[in-house]
């Protein structure tokens, strides 16, 4: 429970002190770029339950003739700004989203309770 309300504080924070840069972020990925801002990829959480994981976009689409988007290495496919976000890790800001609703944490009772109790 003390986990999940630092991460929220936490996320819900970040967010507040985070929202001027990241609409710079997505004006930069919309003015480089076609497509959307964001990217949505499903995911399994460790209860085995599927969410939807937000990040920046940091790649341009691709397609092969047979409709596959795995044409090339996504290295070779990022963008400018994608690059960028991607060395400085600020691709994964959306996530805090997905934290406030829960689908994530920052902090594992496992971990905190490894950490106090020296159970490592």
């Amino acid at each position: 429970m003390l986990g999940r309300i630092t991460s929220l504080v936490i996320a819900v924070v970040g967010l507040i002190v985070l929202a001027p840069l990241m609409a710079e972020i997505a004006l930069a990925i919309k003015l480089e770029s076609p497509g959307p801002v964001f990217v949505v990829q499903d995911r399994v959480d460790r209860r085995g339950r599927l969410f939807r994981l937000v990040k920046f976009r940091t790649t341009r689409a691709v397609r092969a003739p047979d409709g596959s988007e795995w044409v090339t290495d996504p290295w070779n496919r990022a963008t400018r700004v994608g690059r960028w976000l991607r060395r400085y890790r600020l691709n994964d800001l959306p996530m805090l989203v997905n934290v406030i609703r829960g689908d994530m944490n920052f902090i594992d009772p496992r971990e905190v309770w490894e950490v106090l109790f020296g159970r490592r």
